[in-house]
């Protein structure tokens, strides 16, 4: 034989409202209470939550010369967090589990010769494809110009990314800025977003 309580209100030993129902809208605790919650919370019997990993930043610690007019893929070879182990520091390929992820880069690129860069770009490379690019483009050359990209993306577990740069200059050798050589900074990182 099953029991049915009937109430709109539970409340404490003191009084305080710890379960409430009113218009169809459930209230449990109070402000500035803590709720625990023991099992799994479910949202029309899907489970509520989840991880956000992996997640992955990553740097340039030092300046790497590159060929003029040419998309480059950038190597971060500073791990600062890799959560799952999902980026390469030696290709530069980041391969996520699946799921939905933010992905945003900013780099910076410089040259051997003073005001001779003209412009410069960056994209995000998806299993080979362009995903999302931009670019950067001077009326004047200049020595150094920064650019930043980022995208949202749903991966398959198995396909890899790569942050690409290229850089065009009137003179000299281009190259990508390291964060220990210049206050630019090179630097990509990603995070699974939950849905």
């Amino acid at each position: 034989m099953s029991s049915i309580i009937r109430a709109d209100t539970i409340q404490d030993l003191s009084g305080n409202n710890i379960i409430n129902e009113s218009d169809n809208t459930i209230t449990i605790g109070a402000s500035g209470d803590t709720t625990n919650i023991v099992g799994t919370l479910q949202n029309n019997g899907s489970a509520v939550g989840g991880t956000n990993t992996p997640f992955v930043m990553v740097g340039k610690t030092s300046t790497t010369n590159i060929s003029d007019n040419t998309w480059t893929t950038v190597v971060f070879d500073n791990e600062l967090y890799d959560a799952n182990s999902v980026y390469n520091n030696s290709t530069g390929a980041c391969t996520p589990t699946a799921g939905t992820y933010h992905i945003f880069s900013h780099v910076g690129i410089g040259n051997s010769s003073d005001d001779a860069v003209s412009d410069m770009g960056i994209k995000i490379l998806i299993g080979g494809s362009t995903v999302l690019a931009e670019n950067t483009n001077y009326n004047v050359d200049v020595q150094r110009l920064t650019v930043s990209t980022n995208a949202i993306y749903t991966f398959d577990g198995s396909t890899n990314f790569v942050i690409q740069a290229y850089s065009n200059v009137t003179s000299g050798t281009p190259n990508i800025d390291g964060v220990s050589a210049t206050r630019w900074g090179t630097f990509m990182g990603m995070y699974k977003i939950i849905t």
